[in-house]
């Protein structure tokens, strides 16, 4: 097993629970490493297929309370008006409630006099959309869209759901990088966790002569062997269910069934993988 390269001497290990306890003694800790960064790798592959893929989503996720000023009491101000060219045309109109305001087509001086309010607002001008959230606190993106009328909107929802749309259109690459790097911080942080704390307690049975894990680094080197089989199962659950929290779950009760599939056919001992 020794003489196999490092790819496909882990391959062949952790296809048995046996050669996998024996590859506790193989690997080195660059090797460790390597191997970490390759299973999140994995793990990364259909994450970036999925989410390149995604057509919303919404900014309350982002900005707690990012849509609040748009209720039953201020959507009817952009319920007029149509958007030609990236330009929105209408009347002027400003409704408020106590969540927030909404202001369509106001003046430079009104803009600038709610900026200064702490009131959440929702500013839309001919060329523009300012959410306002408070002094200094602001986010601005442009209008999009190609003949769309605005009175054809009937609810709240609608009206909420094409502002939303306008600001994911306007950060799409922000929203899609920002959800890339939450979801790598995810992975490593779960990968790093299962191995370092697992690696810990398997080597806390060193001083035992019942088993023959006899370090720290021969603990971590099972728990990586362990993680090799789910993390590639886990990979596969996000092409298909396009879940990061389902890798996550698959990777993690993987890998404890794992350890104990190892436990069950070689009781942490070298005598019985040498007997057969």
């Amino acid at each position: 097993m020794k003489s196999l390269g490092l790819p496909l001497r882990y391959l062949c290990a952790i296809m048995s629970p046996k050669k996998l306890f024996q590859l506790r003694r193989l690997l080195k800790w660059q090797e460790i490493v390597m191997l970490i960064i390759i299973l999140n790798a994995c793990l990364f592959l259909p994450t970036i297929y999925s989410e390149i893929q995604v057509e919303d989503y919404s900014l309350d996720r982002i900005v707690e309370g990012g849509l609040v000023m748009i209720n039953e009491q201020t959507a009817s101000a952009l319920k007029q008006g149509e958007i030609r060219n990236n330009h929105y045309t209408g009347q002027h109109m400003a409704k408020s409630s106590q969540e927030g305001k909404i202001l369509v087509l106001p003046n430079q001086d009104s803009i600038e006099q709610i900026k200064q309010e702490e009131t959440p607002s929702l500013i839309l001008t001919g060329d523009q959309w300012i959410f306002h959230y408070g002094p200094d606190k602001s986010i601005t993106f442009p209008v999009y869209g190609e003949n769309i009328e605005c009175t054809k909107w009937t609810s709240d929802d609608e009206v909420k759901k094409f502002v939303n749309q306008q600001w994911f259109l306007s950060n799409k690459k922000t929203v899609i990088l920002y959800l890339l790097m939450v979801a790598m911080a995810l992975f490593i942080g779960n990968s790093l966790f299962l191995v370092i704390l697992g690696g810990f307690f398997l080597s806390l049975v060193k001083k035992s002569k019942l088993f023959h894990i006899r370090s720290f680094k021969e603990g971590v080197s099972l728990m990586v062997g362990c993680l090799g089989l789910p993390t590639l199962l886990a990979a596969a659950s996000g092409f298909i269910f396009k879940s990061p929290i389902l890798m996550l779950n698959v990777q993690m009760i993987g890998t404890i069934l794992m350890v104990v599939l190892v436990f069950y056919k070689t009781q942490f001992r070298d005598p019985l993988i040498e007997e057969n």
